[in-house]
C-alpha cells in the first residue's frame, strides 16, 4: 500500500504540553555531571550536530533544521574515529538518559527550536529527539530495538501513563508512534522479528497499539510476512480480532493468503464479540474479489444471525448483567448492529460485486426455514442503491410469491430491530409504495404489512410520512391501490386509535376523492373518520362537526349517489359510538345521543320517497347491528322506529282478505308451508306490483316499497336475533307463510300478455327468489328441526322458481330485473344485464343460414330428372328440420343462463351453510283429530347441495384469490364433480387442524378486489382469515354430503 505524506509532529494536545517558557541564561546547556565520560562523549556528538538533551524536565532543543541535523549527525558518526563502536556508545548513552521516566517522556515529545535573536513566544516545534535519531540510518535499527524493549518494561511499572503539564500521555502509544511513517526502514526483517517477540510479552492494550500501527510502520514489501504473523495471532487470541483485522485491511496481501485469512475469520463469527462484528464484516467484504464474493457473502449470511437473539450475541455474559448494565448493553448492541449494517451498505455501494453477491445469496435461499431477518434488512439497504432498485423489487416479489417471506418474519424483523431499521426509512417507504401497486394480492398484502409494522415501530415523523403516502395511493385512481391503502389505514386506526387521531387531518383529505370511490370504499373511509371523531380518547370535536356537515349535505342532495353516501356515513357514526367500549351499559352523552338520533331521523326522512335509498339504509343498519355492538339506546330506537311497520306494509291475513278476482293476472296462494294453521298470513307480492303498475305516475305509490322487502326483513330478523339471544321464534311464521303470487297456468300463457304484464310477472319471480334467499339466510342457523326442514324446502322453492325464470326470461327481450343490491351503481347492473342478449342473435343467424341452404337445395333439384322424388325427400327433410328447430327453440327458452343475472339476487349469508350440518328430518302430518296420516323424510338432496356449492364457489372465487397470476381459489366450482378435490377437502379438514390450515394458507389468500362487487358487499366486509375459518367449519359436513353423492353413483344406480 502506498504511503501518504509522513507526519513530522505529534498532535496539538501533545504540542501544547511542551510549549511553555524556558528560563534564560545558560540553563539550556546539558549538564552531564554524574555521567560517565563515555556517555558525555556520545551525547557531545549529538550536541555538536545541534540536539541538546535537557535533564531539567524541559523540552529538548534543536538548534538547526531537522534535515541538517540528521545529515550532520550521520556524517559525524561515519567519520568518527571509533565508528562503528561510536553507534553503540550513542545508543548506550541514550539508554542511560531515558532511564529517568520524565527524561524519557521528553525525549518522545516534540523538540523546540530557539535562536538568540527570537523571542520565547516564537518557538517552533519539530519532531521528537527519538524520531529525529530514527531518521539516522546507522542508529535506526538499534534505537528501534531499544524502544521496543521499553514497552514490556513500562507495562509492568506504574509509569505506563505519564503526566506532562496536566496532560495524561499513553507512553506505549507515544513510543510506537515514533516509528510510524519513517522515510526508510533499514532492516525491516529484524523489525518484524522484534515485533513478534514483543507481542508475546506485552499486555493486551500494548499489543493492540502495536498491531494497529503495523501498516504505518512497515513497507509494502513486508506486508505478506507480517500478514502471516497477524493471521497466526488471530487464531490464538480472539481479543485481538479487531486491531488485527483493521491492520490486515490496510495491508497488501497475496490472494491465496488473503483467502486463508478470510476463511479463518469466518470461522470465528459464531463466537465473536458483538463489538467486534462491524470490523469483521468490513474486512470480509472489503477484501473480496469477484471470484470470492459469492462464497464470502454466503458464509457471512449463514454465520451472521440477525434474528431476535442477535442482540444477545454474548448471551452468557449478558445474563449476569444488572438492570442498568442491561440497558447499556442493549444500546451498545444496537450501535454495533447499526455499524454492521452501515458496513454492508458502504461496501455494497462502492463494490458492485458485493451487492450482486448479496442478491444472489438471498435468491438461492429457497428453503422456508432458511429465511432470515438479515435478508429483509439487506434488501431494504440495497433498494436504496439506484442501480439495484429493480433487481431487489423483482427478488422480493418472487420471495413473497413463493411464500418464503412471511408476515411473521417481517414482524420479527421490525419488532426487534426497529431503531436500526429507522435509518433506512426512505428506502423502506419507497419499496412499500412499489409493492402496494402490484396487482397480485399476496404482494400488496406484504406491502400492507410493511406499512403497518413501520408505523408501529418508527417515530412520529415516519408515521406522518406513512399516512401521507397512503393518502397519495388513495388519490391514484387505481382500485387495487385504493382498497389496499384503505385497509391499511383501517387496520392502523383499529390498533392505534390515539396515535392516528393526530393524523386525522390527513385522512380527512381523502373526502376530496369521494366521487372516485366505490360505496364499499366510502364505507371504509367513513368508518375510519367516525372512529377518529367519536371513539378516540383525544379531542375529536372539530372532526365531529365536519362529519355532521358533510353527511347532512349528502342526505339533502337529490342525487341518489350522494344520498347513498350520506346513508353510509350516518350508519358509520352510529357504529362508532360504541367502538372500543367494554360495556354498553354506560348511557350516551345526551348531546351526542340527540345528534345521532336527529341524523338517523334525517336519513329516514330523506329516503322515504326513494326506495333504493330506503333499502340501502336498512341493509347498512342491519349489517352494523349484526357485525358490531352498537349502543343499546340507539338499537332500541331503530327497533321501535324502523322495523315496526314491516307487517303493515307487506303482510296480509289470508283468511280476512280474500284474493281479488278482477286482477289482470290470476292470483293464488303459492309456496305455503303452514297450510293447516289458523290465522295464516301471506306476503303480498303480485298485488303490490299490480298496484304499482296501475299507479306508475304516482311517486308515493305503496307498491314501491317492494324494492325494500328483503332489506326490511333483513333488518327485522337481525334486531330479533340481537334481542332474543339468537332465536327467531317471534317471527317464525314468516318462514312458512305463503306468497300472493300468480297462478301456475300464467307461465304457459305468458306470451299472450302485454309487455308490462310480462315484466310484472318476471319482477314477481325475482322478488320471490330474493325473499326466499333472505328467509334461508335468516333461519338456516336456527337449531329447531322444524325450522331447518322449512329452510330446506325454501331452498327447493328457490330452485323451482329459477327453473321458471329460465323458461320465461326469453319472452321479454332486454329485460332488466328489479335491483336487489343497493350499494352499487345501477348503470353497472344494466350493462351486466345487456350482455345476455348476444346469445339470441347468434341463434337467429344460425337459422337464417340453415334456411338459405334449404332453398339452395330446392333450386338445385329443379332441373334434375329425379326432381319430384328428390323434392319429396327434401320436403320430408325440411319438415324434420323444422320440427327439430322447434324442439331446440323450446330447449333454448328453458335453458337461459341465470349466472348473468346473479347481481340481481340477494347475497346469501355465510350462516346459510350451517344447514349442511342437518341430518335427515322426519316430518309427520296429522289429520283434524291429530292422528298421524303420513311421514316424510326431509334432507339435503343433490339439487339443494349443488345450489349451495354454486354459491360457495362464487364467494370463494370472489374473495379468496391466490398469489399466482391465474387467480383461482383452492376451492372452485369443479369441486361439485371432482372426487379428487373432495378427497383434498377432507385432507384439509381432518388431517390438518383448522388454525394451522388458516395460518399456512392465509399468506397466499386475500380479499379479492373485483370490479364486479355487486352481490358480495357482506363478504367484502370480512377479512380473508375470517372467511377461510368460517368455510373450514363447514367442510366436514360438506365432505359427508359429497361422499353420499359419490357412493350413490359408485353403487351403480
Amino acid at each position: 500500500m502506498a504511503k501518504g505524506k509522513r507526519s513530522r509532529t505529534l498532535s496539538e494536545t501533545e504540542n501544547s504540553a511542551i510549549k511553555r517558557k524556558r528560563p534564560s541564561g545558560d540553563n539550556h546547556i546539558v549538564d552531564h555531571q554524574g555521567e560517565g565520560e563515555t556517555s558525555t562523549s556520545a551525547l557531545e556528538v549529538l550536541k555538536q550536530a545541534g540536539l541538546h538533551l535537557d535533564v531539567n524536565n524541559q523540552p529538548n532543543e534543536l538548534d538547526v533544521d531537522p534535515v541538517i541535523f540528521q545529515k550532520t549527525l550521520s556524517d559525524n558518526l561515519r567519520r568518527h574515529i571509533s565508528y562503528p563502536d561510536v553507534v553503540d556508545e550513542v545508543i548506550s548513552a541514550l539508554s542511560n538518559h531515558i532511564e529517568d521516566p520524565k527524561r524519557f517522556c521528553w525525549s518522545l515529545m516534540p523538540t523546540v527550536e530557539l535562536s538568540d535573536s527570537e523571542l520565547v513566544s516564537k518557538k517552533e516545534s519539530h519532531d521528537s529527539a527519538v524520531r529525529l535519531l530514527l531518521g539516522v540510518e546507522c542508529l535506526q535499527a538499534k534505537l528501534i530495538n531499544l524502544l521496543l524493549e521499553k514497552l514490556p518494561e513500562i507495562s509492568t511499572q506504574d509509569d505506563e501513563y505519564s503526566v506532562v503539564e496536566g496532560q495524561t500521555i499513553n507512553m506505549a502509544r507515544l513510543i510506537i508512534s515514533q516509528m510510524r511513517w519513517l522515510d526508510r526502514l533499514v532492516d525491516s526483517k529484524q523489525l518484524i522479528g522484534k515485533l513478534d517477540e514483543i507481542l508475546s510479552v506485552t499486555p493486551l492494550e500494548v499489543q493492540r497499539e502495536i498491531i494497529t500501527c503495523v501498516p504505518e510502520i512497515l513497507e509494502d514489501q513486508d506486508h505478506p510476512e507480517i500478514a502471516k504473523l497477524l493471521s497466526e495471532l488471530l487464531n490464538q487470541s480472539g481479543e485481538l480480532t479487531v486491531p488485527i483485522l483493521d491492520s490486515l485491511t490496510n495491508l497488501n496481501i497475496p490472494p491465496d493468503l488473503l483467502s486463508d485469512i478470510r476463511q479463518s475469520v469466518t470461522n470465528t463469527l459464531d463466537s465473536v464479540e458483538l463489538d467486534d462484528l462491524p470490523v469483521i464484516v468490513k474486512f470480509l467484504l472489503q477484501s473480496v474479489s469477484k471470484e470470492d464474493a459469492p462464497d464470502v457473502v454466503q458464509d457471512l449470511r449463514m454465520k451472521l444471525e440477525f434474528d431476535p437473539n442477535f442482540q444477545d450475541f454474548s448471551s452468557q455474559r449478558s445474563r449476569r448483567l444488572s438492570q442498568t448494565s442491561r440497558v447499556d448493553h442493549s444500546v451498545k448492541s444496537r450501535d454495533s448492529i447499526t455499524l454492521t449494517l452501515d458496513t454492508i451498505k458502504s461496501t455494497s455501494r462502492f463494490q458492485k460485486i458485493v451487492a450482486d453477491a448479496w442478491i444472489k445469496a438471498i435468491e438461492n435461499a429457497n428453503n422456508r426455514d432458511n429465511q432470515k431477518a438479515l435478508d429483509i434488512v439487506v434488501m431494504f439497504i440495497l433498494h436504496g442503491l439506484p442501480s439495484k432498485k429493480k433487481p431487489v423489487e423483482s427478488l422480493l416479489r418472487n420471495k413473497i410469491r413463493a411464500g418464503l417471506f412471511t408476515g411473521d418474519l417481517l414482524m420479527s424483523t421490525f419488532s426487534h430491530h426497529s431503531q436500526v431499521l429507522q435509518e433506512y426509512f426512505p428506502s423502506i417507504l419507497a419499496l412499500s409504495e412499489v409493492l402496494l401497486r402490484s396487482a397480485e394480492m399476496t404482494i400488496s398484502c406484504f406491502a400492507s404489512a410493511i406499512y403497518q409494522q413501520a408505523f408501529k415501530a418508527f417515530d412520529s415523523y415516519c408515521q406522518q410520512e406513512i399516512i401521507g403516502s397512503l393518502v397519495t395511493h388513495i388519490g391514484s385512481g387505481s382500485d387495487l391501490e385504493i382498497d389496499s391503502s384503505l385497509d391499511i389505514l383501517s387496520s392502523l386506526i383499529h390498533t392505534n386509535v390515539d396515535k392516528m387521531t393526530t393524523y386525522a387531518v390527513f385522512i380527512k383529505g381523502v373526502l376530496d376523492y369521494l366521487d372516485n370511490l366505490s360505496f364499499g370504499q366510502i364505507r371504509k373511509l367513513y368508518t375510519m373518520l367516525s372512529i377518529l371523531a367519536f371513539a378516540s380518547n383525544q379531542e375529536g370535536g372539530l372532526l365531529q362537526d365536519d362529519m355532521h356537515i358533510i353527511i347532512r349535505k349528502q342526505l339533502s342532495n337529490n342525487a341518489t349517489k350522494y344520498k347513498q353516501m350520506g346513508i353510509i356515513g350516518t350508519i358509520a357514526i352510529v357504529k362508532a359510538l360504541n367502538y372500543g367500549k367494554e360495556s354498553s351499559d354506560e348511557p350516551l352523552n345526551s348531546d351526542v345521543y340527540k345528534q345521532v338520533i336527529n341524523l338517523l331521523q334525517l336519513a329516514q326522512q330523506c329516503c322515504s320517497k326513494m326506495p333504493e335509498a330506503t333499502a340501502l339504509f336498512m341493509d347498512e343498519t342491519a349489517d352494523v347491528i349484526k357485525t358490531s355492538s352498537i349502543h343499546p339506546q340507539v338499537e332500541n330506537w331503530i327497533n321501535e322506529n324502523v322495523t315496526a311497520d314491516f307487517q303493515d306494509k307487506f303482510v296480509i291475513d289470508v283468511d280476512a282478505q280474500p284474493l281479488p278476482k278482477d286482477s289482470p293476472i290470476s292470483l293464488s296462494l303459492q309456496y305455503a308451508l303452514d297450510v293447516d294453521n289458523e290465522g295464516a298470513i301471506g306476503i303480498s307480492i303480485l298485488p303490490l306490483l299490480l298496484e304499482h303498475q296501475q299507479n306508475a305516475t304516482k311517486t308515493d305509490s305503496k307498491s314501491c316499497s317492494l324494492m325494500s322487502l328483503a332489506s326490511h326483513f333483513r333488518l327485522l330478523r337481525t334486531c330479533e336475533l340481537k334481542q332474543n339471544n339468537g332465536r327467531l321464534e317471534g317471527i317464525d311464521a314468516l318462514l312458512g307463510c305463503s306468497l300472493i303470487f300468480c297462478h301456475d297456468d300464467v307461465y304457459s300463457k305468458l306470451s299472450s300478455f302485454s309487455l308490462s304484464e310480462k315484466e310484472t310477472v318476471l319482477n314477481s319471480l325475482f322478488i320471490a327468489i330474493n325473499w326466499f334467499r333472505e328467509l334461508v339466510s335468516g333461519f338456516a342457523s336456527q337449531s329447531d328441526a322444524e325450522m331447518k326442514a322449512k329452510v330446506i324446502k325454501r331452498l327447493q322453492n328457490i330452485i323451482d322458481i329459477q327453473d321458471i325464470l329460465k323458461s320465461t326470461l326469453s319472452c321479454v327481450p332486454n329485460y332488466v330485473p328489479p335491483v336487489s343490491t343497493f350499494d352499487s351503481v345501477d348503470s353497472t347492473l344494466k350493462v351486466l344485464a345487456a350482455t345476455v342478449q348476444p346469445k339470441g342473435k347468434g341463434g337467429k343467424h344460425k337459422k337464417k343460414g340453415e334456411s338459405s341452404k334449404a332453398v339452395a337445395a330446392d333450386h338445385a333439384c329443379a332441373n334434375d330428372d329425379t326432381c319430384i322424388i328428390t323434392q319429396q325427400c327434401n320436403n320430408e327433410t325440411i319438415d324434420k328440420t323444422q320440427d327439430l328447430k322447434k324442439t331446440q327453440s323450446k330447449e333454448e327458452q328453458q335453458s337461459v343462463d341465470l349466472s348473468t343475472y346473479q347481481p340481481y339476487f340477494r347475497e346469501l349469508d355465510l350462516d346459510v351453510f350451517t344447514i349442511l350440518d342437518t341430518s335427515s328430518i322426519i316430518e309427520t302430518s296429522h289429520d283434524t283429530e291429530e292422528n298421524t296420516i303420513g311421514k316424510e323424510t326431509i334432507k339435503i338432496e343433490p339439487p339443494q347441495l349443488k345450489f349451495l356449492l354454486d354459491d360457495l364457489a362464487r364467494k370463494l372465487d370472489h374473495c379468496l384469490v391466490p398469489s399466482i397470476s391465474k387467480k383461482r381459489s383452492f376451492l372452485k366450482v369443479s369441486l361439485c364433480c371432482s372426487t379428487v378435490q373432495f378427497d383434498c377437502l377432507k385432507i384439509a379438514c381432518f388431517a390438518i387442524d383448522t388454525d394451522r390450515f388458516i395460518t399456512f394458507y392465509i399468506p397466499y389468500l386475500q380479499i379479492g378486489k373485483s370490479t364486479k362487487n355487486a352481490g358480495f358487499s357482506q363478504i367484502d366486509q370480512l377479512s380473508s382469515k375470517t372467511v377461510a375459518g368460517r368455510i373450514l367449519q363447514f367442510l366436514p359436513s360438506l365432505c359427508q354430503h359429497l361422499d353420499e353423492v359419490t357412493s350413490f353413483f359408485q353403487v351403480g344406480h
